[in-house]
């Protein structure tokens, strides 16, 4: 979990906030990736980037296709399992666990279901920690929570964390019914949180998805 993670909290360290970039330093990322590999150094595979957009499937968006609801401390986080093989990475702002569907497709939406993963805040942020964001949970384990045209919305899903807990790889959670109000449009953005006890661990998505009804 160290690299490229390493490089990201250079970049903050480095470069003042009106300075910050993504996408100019996920192109640096690339070519300081190149240099750890023949180094022999075992770094994410991913860049953190969102897919190009225009994908069929309307119902399903995996966690780069959401949009972050603020963007103070971004990471691309690789979870602590399996042992072996392929790990998920997931794109977050560790100050704000908070993603934004937009426009989302609500016809026929019957219920959300998401998988999420798990890792340790081991980040030394200094004074920034005050900022980190922590809704507070309605169970001991914590939710997943969906609300509908902004954070500050209706709530309507949320999905227990308790089958994640023990789990240090994706977990797909049990769905949970959507509860629109009854008078929401049939499209609507959605704001994608979770409810916890304290900063650590650090929830990310996978990928979250609307089921339907037939019409």
């Amino acid at each position: 979990m160290t690299w490229p993670r390493a490089a990201a909290i250079a970049e903050l360290g480095w470069s003042t906030p009106l300075l910050r970039n993504w996408e100019d330093f996920s192109t640096r990322l690339e070519v300081h990736r190149a240099r750890l590999g023949e180094l022999g150094i075992n770094a994410a595979k991913t860049d953190g980037t969102k897919p190009a957009a225009g994908r069929a499937d309307n119902s399903r968006r995996e966690d780069r296709e959401l949009e972050l609801c603020q963007s103070s401390i971004v990471l691309a986080l690789d979870d602590d399992a399996p042992i072996d093989g392929e790990r998920e990475s997931y794109l977050l702002d560790i100050s704000n666990p908070c993603w934004i569907w937009r426009d989302a497709d609500l016809s026929n939406a019957r219920s959300f279901s998401a998988a999420v993963g798990q890792v340790p805040f081991n980040f030394e942020i200094g004074e920034s920690i005050s900022a980190v964001v922590v809704n507070p949970p309605n169970t001991a384990e914590g939710e997943l929570t969906v609300r509908i045209g902004s954070c500050e919305g209706p709530v309507i899903a949320e999905l227990p964390l308790a089958p994640a807990v023990d789990n240090q790889a994706a977990t797909e959670l049990p769905s949970g019914e959507l509860s629109l109000p009854e008078d929401s449009a049939s499209r609507a953005d959605l704001c994608i949180s979770f409810n916890r006890t304290g900063i650590d661990p650090i929830w990310g998505i996978d990928w979250v998805k609307i089921n339907r009804t037939e019409p």
